[in-house]
């Protein structure tokens, strides 16, 4: 048969997974420099590197904490002596089943009063050779604030604990959910049903478990299975407390004051046993060698229930602090968050950019329109008048238009700027509100960069110096062409007056073409550099939160990583305790 792992094994194990959460803080902090490096904003890169020196710190703080409380629980908890509890409200009779268990003299039982036990007691018993401590709890009734640190000290000491309370009272699922959150899932519960009697009753029956009884412990084990689930023992055990103490309690060693109960107890034994024949049925009646019974099962499985129980705190421990940990890494996520309003604002004015562009090309293309028709009509007037010396002064035609597109080129741009600044200053000042820290307050300069670049670009004249520049010298050289080359080909006969036409208009088209293509060129270069840096800044809005998603997809795996190693462990102690006690109880 295979045994239970040794406590000192246990104590490895959990050891090893602790330092498993202690190296976490080493890998959070080991490429926080690659991190930074990548970075391409400089007020984030800061902000990232001071950030993560501070999760690192809080991890680590996190990490000797519990190899604190792991060295503390380890050194404090129970590993030799199995811990029994008994809870439940006031004057259940939990007082009275441990008299009864222990063959006690009565001294700790109520005398009905709210409250009688006023303080968590142990008490060491022996059953059937196996050493167990037995632990009585205040009742969780009227003064049980004044306690309830004892109370959940006590449970949470406790490897096994039963829950008493009386046949003829309905148990409010209250007080079950009140024992959970004390027993935070460790320990076994049991259910115990103290099923009090008189002489009368028991005079009419001697039966324990009567059909009442018997329903009563039916709805109580499904409220118990509920609420407490895989940690419920799947036992309701009856006993009739009083009846347990008569049978088995030493009233001849209760001290002198207590004489007057020693008499009650004795008084009522002598009448109980003018039902019962001897004190053997007596006690079997009670119904206390069934909780005796199953004392001795968990006895003779202490091994699992001690070590399940320790072991299922200790990793919880653990467990635990992963929790924090996962809970500090989502803050520090969330802390450099970028306002995601921002990333849309650029990407809207993208968009609105690219209506600047068509609107921009439907007027330049109006314009031309324009301009080709009142080329071809003043050469087309002065062919019909007959001129022999045709010359058209091109650039005079020329020179208004593109000033007009100048004109509109920078209107345009100008109201985009205006919006785009609009809408940031309105996002920073909805940032300046907020509490919380967001990089996009660190982050909204660049907005004004390139509100300032498209400034620079298109303000006091610039454009029009530009276009003067790049637009008049190249026209100049195609105007002289077609002055000087044009119109002195042609005779003033009808034919030629036809042909000089549709040479005119061929060589203005060519005019118009080349002057399109050099305006939209020259336009659209200056357009692109807008819309670029546009682009870069959504890019660049884009990319650094990937970075940092992806720097925390790493440590997130990592800490999974560790969290199924818990788990898996975890997993495979429960099966193989659970196989192991099995064999215990089919051994005993």
């Amino acid at each position: 048969m295979r045994g239970f792992p040794s406590v000192d094994s246990i104590k490895e194990d959990v050891n090893t997974l602790m330092n498993l959460v202690s190296s976490f803080s080493d890998f959070v902090c080991s490429s926080q420099k690659t991190l930074s490096e990548s970075l391409t904003i400089p007020e984030y890169k800061s902000l990232v590197d001071q950030k993560v020196l501070d999760l690192s710190e809080i991890i680590k703080n996190k990490a000797e904490s519990l190899e604190y409380t792991i060295k503390s629980l380890t050194e404090s908890q129970e590993w030799n002596v199995l811990n029994v509890g008994f809870f439940g409200e006031t004057n259940a009779g939990k007082s009275t089943i441990i008299e009864a268990l222990s063959c006690g003299n009565g001294s700790s039982i109520g005398d009905g009063r709210k409250d009688y036990t006023q303080e968590v007691v142990e008490r060491e018993v022996s059953v059937d050779n196996f050493k167990l401590r037995l632990i009585d709890m205040p009742g969780i009734e009227g003064k049980e604030k004044d306690v309830q640190d004892e109370i959940k000290s006590a449970v949470n000491k406790c490897h096994i604990v039963f829950f008493v309370s009386g046949v003829g009272k309905e148990i409010e699922r209250a007080t079950l959910e009140k024992l959970k959150s004390y027993l935070n899932e460790r320990a076994l519960v049991f259910c115990l049903l103290n099923r009090r009697s008189n002489i009368q009753m028991l005079r009419e029956t001697k039966k324990l478990l009567s059909e009442d009884v018997l329903r009563v412990a039916s709805r109580v084990h499904e409220q118990m299975r509920s609420i407490f689930g895989k940690h419920y023992g799947e036992k309701v055990i009856v006993v009739d407390a009083l009846l347990a103490f008569i049978g088995r309690g030493s009233f001849d060693k209760l001290p002198t004051s207590y004489s007057n109960r020693d008499h009650k107890y004795a008084e009522y034994k002598r009448k109980v046993l003018q039902i019962f024949e001897g004190e053997k049925e007596l006690i079997e009646a009670s119904g206390i060698n069934d909780l005796l019974n199953k004392l001795i099962e968990a006895c003779s499985m202490q091994n699992f229930y001690i070590l399940n129980y320790n072991l299922r705190k200790l990793i919880k421990e653990i467990e635990n602090c992963l929790s924090d940990i996962e809970k500090e890494i989502e803050t520090f996520k969330t802390s450099l968050s970028f306002d995601n309003r921002l990333r849309e604002i650029l990407k809207d004015s993208k968009s609105e950019f690219r209506g600047v562009r068509n609107r921009i090309k439907v007027h330049i293309d109006e314009i031309l329109a324009n301009l080709k028709e009142e080329i071809i009509s003043e050469g087309l007037s002065k062919i019909d008048a007959l001129y022999d010396d045709i010359s058209i002064d091109v650039e005079k035609h020329i020179e208004p238009e593109l000033y007009k597109i100048e004109q509109i080129v920078r209107e345009e741009v100008e109201n985009f700027i205006k919006s785009l600044e609009k809408k940031l200053n309105w996002l920073r000042l909805s940032a300046e509100k907020s509490s919380n820290l967001n990089i996009s307050n660190q982050f909204l300069h660049f907005g004004e960069e390139l509100g300032g670049v498209l400034w620079d670009t298109f303000k006091g004249g610039a454009l029009t110096a530009l276009a003067a520049s790049v637009f008049f010298g190249p026209i100049g050289i195609i105007t002289a062409f077609v002055v000087g080359g044009l119109f002195n080909l042609f005779t003033s006969e009808e034919d030629r007056k036809r042909r000089r036409k549709m040479e005119l208009i061929d060589r203005v088209d060519k005019i118009i073409s080349d002057l399109r293509k050099n305006v939209t060129n020259k336009v659209n270069s200056v357009l692109d550099q807008i819309e670029k840096k546009l682009d870069d800044v959504i890019r660049l809005l884009e990319q650094e939160p990937m970075k940092i998603n992806n720097y925390f997809s790493d440590r997130s795996n990592k800490l999974n990583d560790i969290r199924n190693a818990v788990n898996d462990y975890n997993i495979r102690m429960e099966n193989h305790g659970r196989e192991v006690g099995h064999e215990e109880r089919n051994h005993s």
